[in-house]
């Protein structure tokens, strides 16, 4: 009897020490409850602010990628977005857009006195029948870059056109269209000019002719444009006051020594060319502006104005060969009567 009251009591008193020790234990899990939160919490913040580098750039996650723009502004409408108006800041760029052009057609000027060196080469050294079926070819050549630089000044005229209106306040929303109404409407007109309205007066045409003319015509003025390009309909009556009269005599005589002119310089002011010492003696130690010494020319200018001119040079050098080469001939016919 008096075990199992012992044993009882045992089992009693566990039971109650179990009772008394349980909220011990609640207490140190609800510490370590409590503690746990703050501690997830803040390395949820951590890892918040700790977004994925890759190679050191800050890397966006898909899902922001995806996140919707909460801007409050309407969506451009692309398709049906109306042309804007030019404004005084696109002047600039107008005028450098019509420059390239015009140094474009610049760079095309500068390596067409090579076409003029080929077809004077052709008819000095090769056979004449050969020589005038290819010189037709060369000539088709020359034109052919006439018309390019007549293309381009189309474009550099319709963008002058558009900055002057811009220039004067008008409102231009359609600036593509209207460049491009301007080149068509240009190259249109251009097209419909006949072969003398489009080539008699244009000066590089006219250095070919007087080129391959001088080859076989020495000291021969050159007929007037308008015999070597025959007439067709549209152009005016061989009568009319503007046409030209007579012909032109390429002169290489120095104004100042009277004899061929050596080493070129050309004025930059009236065009007028002159021996390289003897223009250089007669500014020397003068700075001021002089008149020029070409006969019936009012022009002035100064030393500085004049500049070498290859082109003449070359051209010098053509017409003493030729020359010698008559003298030659000439001499030959002698001997043989």
């Amino acid at each position: 009897m008096s075990s199992r009251r012992r044993t009882r009591a045992q089992e009693s008193s566990d039971i109650e020490e179990g009772a008394t020790q349980a909220p011990s234990r609640e207490d140190v899990e609800t510490d370590d409850e409590d503690a746990q939160p703050r501690r997830r919490t803040k390395s949820k913040t951590e890892k918040k602010e700790k977004k994925p580098q890759v190679n050191g750039k800050q890397r966006i996650r898909p899902q922001q990628a995806r996140e919707p723009d909460t801007d409050d502004e309407d969506p451009i409408d692309v398709e049906n977005f109306a042309d804007q108006p030019l404004g005084e800041g696109d002047l600039q760029k107008l005028n450098g857009l019509s420059k390239d052009w015009t140094l474009m057609t610049a760079k095309i000027q500068e390596h067409c006195g090579a076409i003029d060196r080929v077809a004077e080469a052709m008819l000095e050294h090769g056979k004449k029948e050969v020589a005038e079926k290819d010189l037709d070819e060369i000539e088709l050549l020359v034109k052919r870059f006439i018309d390019i630089e007549a293309e381009m000044q189309s474009h550099s005229s319709a963008l002058d056109d558009i900055h002057e209106k811009l220039s004067k306040g008008e409102t231009i929303c359609d600036a593509v269209p209207r460049y491009n109404a301007g080149v068509l409407k240009r190259s249109q007109e251009y097209s419909a000019k006949t072969t003398r309205q489009k080539y008699a007066k244009n000066e590089r045409y006219k250095a070919f002719k007087q080129a391959v003319y001088e080859v076989d015509h020495l000291n021969e003025p050159m007929p007037p444009m308008t015999e070597l390009i025959d007439k067709e309909s549209g152009d005016e009556s061989d009568d009319d006051d503007d046409i030209e009269v007579g012909g032109v005599t390429q002169d290489y005589k120095c104004p100042i020594t009277l004899r061929v002119i050596d080493e070129p310089y050309t004025s930059n002011i009236c065009n007028h060319s002159f021996s390289k010492a003897a223009i250089q003696e007669m500014f020397r130690n003068e700075r001021n502006a002089k008149k020029c010494p070409a006969s019936g020319c009012r022009a002035s200018f100064k030393l500085s104005d004049c500049v070498p001119n290859k082109d003449l040079a070359r051209k010098i050098k053509a017409y003493e060969r030729r020359r010698k080469r008559a003298e030659e001939e000439i001499e030959a016919e002698e001997v043989i009567e």
